[in-house]
């Protein structure tokens, strides 16, 4: 969870705060996880959302290069095609 925090914020106390976001909402979510994805896919789908939110309310730009690996989800992801994730459950 902490290496997808890491690449799309840049200081360490904005991080830190992402990191904690992170762990509310997977405590807040856990109880309706479904096993239908890998825990770790859905943590991590939980910290990219999130990250991904706080840089929008900073209005951060994502740096060049960046990967599509953590743009477009995480590889190994268990997730049916064109079922909503966990996370987008989640926020809804």
């Amino acid at each position: 969870m902490s290496h997808v925090v890491f690449r799309l914020v840049p200081d360490a106390a904005d991080r830190e705060e992402v990191c904690q976001d992170v762990f509310l909402k997977v405590h807040r979510g856990l109880a309706g996880f479904g096993f239908q994805a890998k825990l770790s896919t859905w943590i991590a789908r939980i910290a990219y959302h999130t990250a991904l939110g706080f840089r929008e309310k900073k209005r951060l730009p994502l740096a060049q290069g960046f990967d599509d690996d953590v743009a477009h989800g995480v590889p190994g992801s268990d997730a049916p095609a064109g079922r909503a994730t966990p996370v987008e459950e989640l926020e809804a």
